[in-house]
């Protein structure tokens, strides 16, 4: 082949690639013109009166054993809620509804995970059970971001990137 024939089809598997991001997964680009316009149009909220009820009322260290779904070691990372760098949105609010800042005072463990619903109890190793109710950005599918209070910002930056073994309990 030709360098030219190559630079061509680089060129347009490039710009393929471009449009399907585009068309399929909106979300990160619409992020970025958050100040241009209103973007509840595209990415509808939970409204309050929506929010489950049952989720400020929890044990903080459950006594019931609960079965393990599905296993695997994947990529774990902490995160501060209520900073409003690191959360879309109002910081305070999980996808749920739920005002996960009360929760995380509360004493409740709270973490964001894109591959299973919301409620859902995840086992994770070294750190404990905590729910899902938030969710990542959709680029990271499989990984668990652990929830950590707007003043622990040196613990979350000290946690890093870790592989750690997930539980999904039932």
């Amino acid at each position: 082949m030709k360098s030219a024939d190559i630079k061509k089809i680089i060129v347009s598997w490039t710009m393929t690639t471009f449009v399907f991001n585009f068309l399929f997964f909106p979300a990160p680009i619409l992020a970025q013109g958050e100040a241009k316009g209103n973007l509840d149009v595209f990415l509808p909220r939970i409204q309050k009166e929506e929010a489950p009820k049952f989720l400020n009322k929890l044990p903080k260290s459950p006594n019931k054993q609960y079965e393990v779904v599905y296993s695997r070691t994947m990529p774990v990372t902490a995160y501060n809620t209520g900073d409003v760098n690191q959360c879309w949105g109002d910081p305070c609010i999980s996808a749920n509804g739920e005002n996960i800042c009360m929760a995380l005072e509360k004493g409740y463990k709270r973490c964001a995970a894109n591959f299973v619903p919301l409620g859902t109890r995840l086992n994770v190793e070294g750190f404990g059970q905590c729910m899902v109710t938030d969710r990542m950005n959709s680029r990271y599918h499989y990984r668990v971001d652990i929830a950590m209070k707007k003043d622990e910002y040196k613990e979350a930056r000290a946690f890093g990137l870790k592989r750690l073994k997930i539980e999904v309990l039932k």
